[in-house]
């Protein structure tokens, strides 16, 4: 009993679940005439983390109609060409976590307008403060979202996403 006792111990201390106790994601737009950002503080989830294998697991989920560019109209537009009555949340899911030292290198699946796509990312961790940072780039061409055009002119296919996670 007391071998089992000191096996729950130690893989208590190597074995970290953390939830996102606040969260910041961005998103940038480009169209020939103006750039844009859209923010959401509302993404959910969870990170483990295995200090004696340096792996992890990650799930994020965040609602589309919680992106804020700071113009209606932008945003409206946004959740209709996403379909985000018929696609919500956009969700990241990996349980192929590598971390060494302060960065993590992450493989994982991003659910977006329906459409499910392997992607691989670089995250920055501060195991201290419990943050993680990073970003990457999706084509809206690969989640087979339709491009808004103004003056017949497409916004750019590929969009920027900048994430910050505070954990507790």
């Amino acid at each position: 009993m007391k071998v089992l006792s000191l096996l729950a111990l130690f893989g208590a201390v190597i074995a970290q679940n953390f939830e996102i106790s606040s969260s910041r994601i961005e998103y940038r737009g480009n169209h020939p005439l103006h750039a844009w950002v859209g923010v959401s503080t509302e993404a959910k989830g969870s990170v483990s983390y295995n200090q004696d294998s340096k792996t992890g697991s990650v799930r994020v989920e965040v609602p589309l109609n919680s992106f804020d560019s700071k113009v209606s109209s932008r945003d409206s537009n946004m959740l209709y060409y996403t379909e985000a009555l018929d696609y919500p949340l956009v969700i990241f899911e990996s349980d192929k976590v590598l971390i060494d030292k302060s960065t993590a290198l992450i493989e994982g699946r991003l659910t977006f307008h329906g459409v499910t796509q392997n992607i691989s990312v670089t995250a920055a961790f501060n195991e201290d403060q419990k943050i993680v940072k990073g970003d990457f780039s999706i084509l809206l061409s690969d989640y087979k979202v339709e491009r808004p055009s103004l003056l017949f002119v497409e916004i750019d296919n590929k969009i920027e996403i900048n994430y910050t996670f505070n954990l507790k």
